[in-house]
């Protein structure tokens, strides 16, 4: 066995371990059990841990509300947002909320964090297992750890925002596609293909499951198709096996696919009619595609959206950058060119579409963000465990030889990998045990939702027209609902109204009853708010 062999492990022969030596039951036992008991206890610490602490912040509250108003009325098919309906954005994650949310009851911080958190732990865990075969535990380990060490998934992946949720499902769907070429692209070296209609179960089953999981990315936002089909054209074009686009596996996949949305998309339209639907998905959707429609300087964010990217995914978006370089995406590996490719369509890919268009809010970019750090550990795993006077086809620059060598030193990959995965834990501590509880001192939404509740009756209806605070209306756990005009409330028995200080300005000059009582409160903003009780 050569020196490269026995540091290699992704061209490592059978019959041995990482290490190069014959393999024992029980070293293999004890590897896999370091390797799994060391993520779970970062997935723990980084993913799970403080999972309720806080009050919920900014959008979480508006998908909690929406969940909670789900859970309550029993709709399960129309999301409603104070008794409206909402279709701004497919039902999965209210399901996955909701359901989370039965056994307690009512949603909380911690049902409605947990779908994002179970969906960053299956990402990560299905990432480690993917890799495993080629690159061994050392190297599986270091990929799985170093893709959430990243300021966007610091921020998302205990969040009750609908992000993470989206990012895990494309990240499931493009794992799964890998494997589906790999197996089709094995299947083809045995055994040529005769025709254009390729056939392989092992492939087809994994096409299938890609396709599934983009299906419920579609059903938690609208755009998971588009995160993986811009990565999956240009990758086998590349490749040059566009021709698995005909095959059983994609054609039954996208089936399934499309039938679980449409199936919804059906539901809906029964109940609120498609002229309802229409409005709300071009409310939501025209101003991410056309400029025109778009507020905003969107050729400056144009030409910037690349370097933020760059930037939030810092300090593994420096080192994945490296890959962009011939060296790597023509390796002599056949396994590692593979999923290198893949990768840079997967980012590149996405890069270029969602630059050109002019929404360019960073959580557009966290579904396909995650390739760049992966693509980082690669080029880490590459430089500690090949070695340079291996022969290569492939030209070995001296441009590139000068970081390679930087990078495949031991005591450099300790200090920065795990360094910065030290730092974000512990950023990610500072963050739970100081930064939330005084951004909760400075918002108070459940402190003011009960000063609030204490003056309307339990099971009364408090009426909003233009008022928007969600963090209070989860809190209050009173029914809502928001009218467009006044003449919409009831007629008898006292009505409970929340109206903006410019809406009360205008109530008092043109009163439709009786002001019985009117009380100040202040809303998370610190704008003040009027509660008032018609006769």
């Amino acid at each position: 066995m050569t020196r490269l062999q026995q540091a290699n492990p992704i061209q490592r022969p059978s019959g041995t371990n990482l290490h190069g030596s014959p393999p024992t039951d029980r070293a293999e036992r004890i590897d896999a059990w370091q390797a799994g008991a060391i993520l779970v206890v970062f997935i723990t610490l980084y993913i799970f841990a403080g999972l309720g602490q806080g009050d919920l912040y900014r959008n979480e509250t508006l998908r909690a509300y929406i969940a909670s108003e789900m859970l309550q009325s029993g709709n399960w098919i129309v999301p409603h947002l104070y008794g409206q309906p909402i279709l701004t954005k497919p039902p999965g994650q209210y399901w996955m909320i909701a359901g989370l949310s039965l056994p307690l009851g009512q949603v909380t911080e911690w049902s409605a964090r947990l779908p994002s958190a179970l969906a960053a732990a299956a990402f990560i865990a299905a990432l480690f297992l993917s890799l495993r075969s080629m690159l061994g535990l050392g190297g599986a380990l270091l990929a799985a750890m170093i893709m959430p060490a990243s300021w966007l998934w610091l921020e998302k992946a205990a969040s009750a925002e609908m992000d993470m949720l989206l990012t895990a499902w494309v990240g499931l769907a493009w794992l799964a596609f890998i494997q589906a070429v790999t197996a089709y692209e094995n299947h083809f070296a045995s055994h040529p293909a005769r025709g254009w209609l390729p056939r392989h179960a092992k492939g087809d089953a994994w096409w299938v499951l890609a396709l599934v999981c983009v299906g419920c990315g579609m059903l938690t936002k609208w755009t998971a198709c588009i995160y993986f089909y811009a990565g999956v054209i240009p990758f086998l074009a590349w490749r040059r096996q566009t021709r698995l686009f005909l095959s059983v596996g994609h054609g039954i996949g996208a089936g399934l696919a499309m039938s679980l949305f449409v199936c919804w998309f059906l539901a809906v339209l029964q109940q609120v009619g498609w002229d309802a639907f229409w409005l709300s998905l071009k409310a939501e959707a025209l101003p991410r595609v056309l400029a025109a429609e778009h507020r905003g300087g969107v050729w400056l964010e144009t030409f910037l959206h690349p370097f933020k990217v760059i930037i939030v995914v810092l300090p593994w978006s420096l080192i994945g950058c490296l890959a962009l370089h011939p060296y790597y995406w023509r390796h002599d590996h056949a396994t590692l060119r593979r999923w290198v490719q893949a990768l840079l369509c997967w980012f590149g890919g996405n890069l270029l579409l969602f630059t050109l268009l002019p929404e360019h809010a960073m959580r557009h970019s966290f579904p396909f963000t995650s390739s760049l750090s992966v693509l980082a550990a690669f080029v880490l795993w590459e430089a500690r465990h090949r070695s340079w006077s291996n022969p290569s086809t492939l030209v070995r620059p001296s441009s590139l030889k000068r970081f390679r060598s930087l990078l495949s030193s031991s005591w450099v990959q300790r200090q920065l990998v795990w360094g910065t995965i030290l730092l974000f834990v512990m950023i990610k501590m500072v963050q739970l045990y100081i930064v939330t509880p005084k951004r909760d001192r400075l918002r108070r939404p459940s402190e003011k939702a009960h000063l609030l509740a204490e003056q309307i009756p339990s099971q009364h209806v408090l009426f909003i027209k233009h008022v928007k605070d969600e963090g209070i209306m989860f809190y209050l756990r009173h029914p809502v609902r928001r009218v467009k005009n006044w003449s919409e409330l009831p007629s008898q028995g006292p009505v409970y109204l929340l109206l903006t200080e410019a809406e009360y300005q205008a109530f008092q000059r043109q009163p439709i009853r009786a002001i019985r009582s009117v009380s100040p409160h202040k809303d998370t903003q610190n704008d003040m708010m009027m509660l008032i009780v018609l006769s």
